[in-house]
């Protein structure tokens, strides 16, 4: 536990080092009363508690006049409540390849795991790491599903020679410990089923959530 924050950091003795511990505190000192509040105070699960809702009328009566007159509306209204604006390209991106593995779960697959690059001419720069997987017999493109992980690449594959994500990941108990991502290793099987995917002729790709939100990109 580091005195300014109040976080602790699990002990190991394990020849392993997590890359920006003091990012990673900052971030979390940060985020951490707004996350305590919300996720543990501010949510309701009693369905007795849910306030009366009616949902409101569709007017259109074809799908042209939905696609030309609600479709729109209901897209602004998710831009200016919920998502916000689509930000721009950077102005700069590039691709670097960390590792290749072109017999993967099995023989099934071949895996990429790729470092995306971004930059504006203001100097910020960024990456994160994605974890790609592709059918190796496939005939031509194939159809990806692109998607977020919630605990790093390397807790949704059977496969233990990914490389760890890095940063860390907290851990929302009573003490808000902090461990590296290592710890997650091959937890998160049943979020996304690389083989099933790779058997039905379908390509993967997911990152870690965490290294896309604005807090990590602050420091």
């Amino acid at each position: 536990m580091t005195a300014e924050t109040g976080i602790r950091f699990e002990e190991d003795n394990q020849d392993r080092v997590v890359p920006d511990q003091e990012t990673a505190i900052a971030a979390f000192q940060q985020v951490a009363a707004y996350t305590e509040t919300l996720w543990k105070n501010d949510y309701n699960a009693d369905e007795s508690r849910v306030r009366q809702y009616t949902l409101p009328e569709i007017k259109s009566k074809t799908r042209e006049e939905w696609e030309n007159s609600e479709r729109p509306e209901l897209l602004r209204q998710f831009k200016q409540i919920m998502y916000g604006e689509m930000p721009g390209r950077p102005d700069e991106m590039r691709l670097e390849l960390l590792a290749q593995k072109d017999d993967a779960l099995d023989g099934l697959a071949i895996r990429k795991e790729i470092r995306l690059h971004f930059g504006m001419k203001n100097g910020r720069k960024f990456n994160f790491d994605m974890l790609v997987y592709i059918p190796k017999n496939a005939p031509g493109p194939v159809p990806v599903f692109v998607g977020l992980n919630f605990s790093g690449n390397q807790a949704n594959t059977p496969e233990t020679d990914v490389r760890m994500t890095r940063l860390m990941v907290q851990d929302y108990g009573t003490d808000m410990r902090m461990r590296p991502l290592w710890r997650m290793r091959g937890a998160k099987l049943e979020s996304w089923n690389y083989v099933e995917a790779m058997k039905r002729g379908y390509a993967v790709a997911t990152a870690w959530f965490s290294f896309c939100l604005l807090r990590w990109n602050r420091f």
